[in-house]
């Protein structure tokens, strides 16, 4: 079973948060594990083109992603806030993002279960504007998606929570082969 990790705003801007130093945390450890996985980055700037929207469509990041998605059993969605930017999901260290009627709650509970015994977490719902690659997912590929929002004020919780999350693919990796 193999995971696709996508991170639509991979590429820094000098202003905003950015969510590299987590994905090379999860990252490491899909690899400390043995366990296969794609990740797909993007690669413009947000304020050019922002791939976590339909304007995605047509671009090298969409189509990567469409192959990493075509090979792969479960999907994860990157995107990072920090107090700045999100001053409401502030007592947060990870926001989860609930799509509606789409996201699995067996999935979610997980993850908020697993990453609470580490940090702080919520749960928010999200709408498919903003969530491309989870939209992609779940409804043309019919695969489960979670998106995590990550705090980058909270790094000093990275490579904790990435090794919770491997768990949690690992947990579904068994129950796909039992």
């Amino acid at each position: 079973m193999a995971v696709t990790i996508s991170v639509p705003h991979f590429k820094e801007t000098s202003d905003g948060p950015n969510v590299k130093n987590f994905s090379a945390s999860l990252e490491s450890m899909l690899e400390i594990k043995d366990m296969p996985y794609y990740i797909v980055k993007g690669n413009t700037v947000k304020e050019m083109i922002d791939l976590s929207t339909s304007q995605a469509k047509g671009t090298s990041y969409n189509k990567e992603l469409s192959t990493a998605l075509g090979v792969s059993d479960y999907h994860i969605e990157l995107h990072a806030y920090d107090f700045d930017t999100h001053k409401d999901w502030s007592e947060s260290d990870f926001i989860l993002g609930d799509l509606s009627g789409y996201t699995n709650e067996e999935l979610l509970q997980r993850y908020e279960d697993t990453i609470s015994s580490f940090a702080n977490v919520g749960v928010v719902d999200i709408v498919p504007l903003g969530h491309y690659s989870t939209v992609l997912s779940e409804l043309v590929y019919e695969i489960p998606s979670i998106v995590v929002y990550v705090n980058a004020d909270s790094n000093q919780l990275y490579s904790t929570v990435a090794e919770g999350i491997t768990d949690i693919i690992a947990y579904y990796e068994d129950r796909k082969t039992a």
